[in-house]
């Protein structure tokens, strides 16, 4: 998009502005990742910057999970706007009661790594070694977890219409999204 995808306009707010407003009343330890810091001045909720630069969204996890008060963490990106609130609860309670460490949706075997809930006491470690190992995938340490990945029907008793794993990459998805 050549610009922060979090501050485009969408429906009449900004992108990140529209997905706090689904996900906020999930949680009381709503946090931000960004190195944006004209966020820091206009967000309610903390914005903190990546603590390792520059290793994409696998940094962005080891920050989020890093900064995090909670256990459990729901990792989801910016630009997803129908992020979907119940699933993200879904895959919470999934995390909590099969005892794993990462809930993660995997419509037809492709994986939803920035829709997932984490456990923090089990990841932020293994994160923190795949990091100074070289690596940048945010999956490519799932082998090192119990991962519980939520098949296709599962996901769609929550989300009929599997929209919760659309983002917007162009103008044009801007617009479909719109």
């Amino acid at each position: 998009m050549g610009t922060d995808k979090s501050l485009l306009s969408f429906r009449g707010t900004t992108l990140l502005d529209w997905l706090v407003g689904r996900v906020a009343h999930l949680t009381d330890d709503l946090l931000i990742i960004s190195n944006n810091p004209a966020l820091q001045s206009r967000m309610p909720y903390p914005v903190y910057p990546d603590l390792i630069l520059d290793r994409g969204p696998l940094g962005g996890l080891f920050s989020g999970l890093s900064y995090a008060k909670k256990d459990a963490v729901a990792m989801i990106a910016c630009d997803m706007p129908f992020t979907n609130p119940v699933l993200l609860a879904e895959e919470a309670r999934l995390l909590d009661e099969l005892g794993v460490d990462v809930v993660i949706p995997a419509p037809e075997g492709k994986t939803e790594p920035l829709h997932a809930v984490y456990r923090k006491s089990t990841c932020l470690p293994v994160v923190d070694t795949a990091l100074q190992a070289g690596l940048s995938r945010l999956i490519e340490w799932h082998d090192q977890v119990r991962v519980h990945a939520m098949d296709l029907d599962s996901i769609k008793e929550f989300d009929p219409e599997m929209k919760a794993f659309f983002n917007i990459n162009t103008p044009d998805d801007l617009r479909v999204a719109e």
